[in-house]
């Protein structure tokens, strides 16, 4: 494994709950990148990840947690981070490694302390773009977390008699659960908002546009199972200059294809509406990156 003298760009995969079909996005989108460019694919949905299945690999040991545990000690995660990935694709011009999320939903815990504030830092050093895979949900209560380097830490609420509001305990357990989302998204070079097409998905999607753009981040919407109708109601709905969205149209025969082959829509129909889609996307995010495409 080598790594490089520059960090790389980290891309976060977000957006509304509802199943936008990030993750499907997320490894089309990688699988377009590592044609020209060393790429790291990461599983970081910490509520249901599936991009392990989705790349035919099943249930593959958490490489995540395997970083995890070596940050938390101190090791030197470097040397060990190879034993954790695996190769998607190798080639003259381009890589893609993948590593593997949470296998089991309940296992999030092992994803969060003070140890996992290096965590993208590291994974940006090994490839040129690295792409992360998150869950939908940010905390509801962030406006009152205290946010520091390194993560996140939710102040404890009490009452007038000194006892912990526990109303508030499942709230906080659920923030717990998602701030690997909110490192993420604070580390990431560039946002990829998806949502679905439709009257509910785009509102969402708006929402969630926002709340990336709140974070200080590029954000580039993308609409799935879309037409031109609903990336102009996406410009819409947010009131203000946005760049361009990017639509991936609806081939819902192509994409349950590629899922019970375990690969990318680009790969199974690389001249299909749905590839060139992606692959627009891929040009939009190198232009943020600076960087030719060839």
């Amino acid at each position: 494994m080598s790594t490089n003298s520059e960090p790389g760009f980290l891309v976060v995969i977000w957006g509304s709950a509802g199943a936008p079909g990030r993750s499907t996005l997320a490894r089309d989108l990688a699988w377009v990148l590592s044609e020209q460019h060393t790429v790291l694919l990461v599983d970081a949905d910490t509520r249901n990840p599936s991009l392990a299945q989705l790349v035919d690999l099943g249930e593959e040991p958490s490489g995540l947690i395997g970083v995890a545990r070596a940050l938390h000690s101190g090791d030197a995660i470097e040397k060990q981070l190879p034993r954790y990935m695996r190769q998607l694709r190798g080639g003259p011009r381009g890589t893609l490694q993948f590593l593997p999320g949470l296998n089991r939903g309940g296992r999030w815990r092992e994803l969060t302390g003070p140890g996992m504030g290096g965590l993208w830092d590291t994974l940006r050093s090994i490839a040129e773009i690295t792409i992360a895979d998150c869950a939908a949900e940010l905390p509801v209560f962030l406006d009152d977390a205290v946010v520091h380097t390194g993560g996140v830490s939710v102040p404890h609420q009490h009452n007038q008699l000194g006892q912990r509001n526990y109303q508030r305990a499942d709230a906080e357990d659920e923030g717990e659960r998602d701030s690997l989302t909110l490192s993420a998204l604070l580390a990431a070079d560039l946002v990829v908002v998806a949502c679905r097409a439709g009257p509910v998905g785009l509102r969402r999607g708006v929402e969630a546009w926002w709340r990336a753009r709140a974070l200080g981040r590029a954000a580039v919407p993308v609409v799935t199972r879309a037409g031109l109708e609903e990336r102009l109601a996406f410009a819409a709905l947010a009131e203000e200059s946005i760049p361009a969205v990017v639509g991936v149209r609806d081939d819902a025969a192509r994409y349950a294809r590629a899922e019970r082959a375990g690969m990318s829509v680009v790969a199974l129909a690389p001249r299909s509406g749905a590839s060139r889609d992606v692959r627009r996307l891929a040009r939009a995010v190198l232009d943020y990156r600076g960087v030719d495409g060839e």
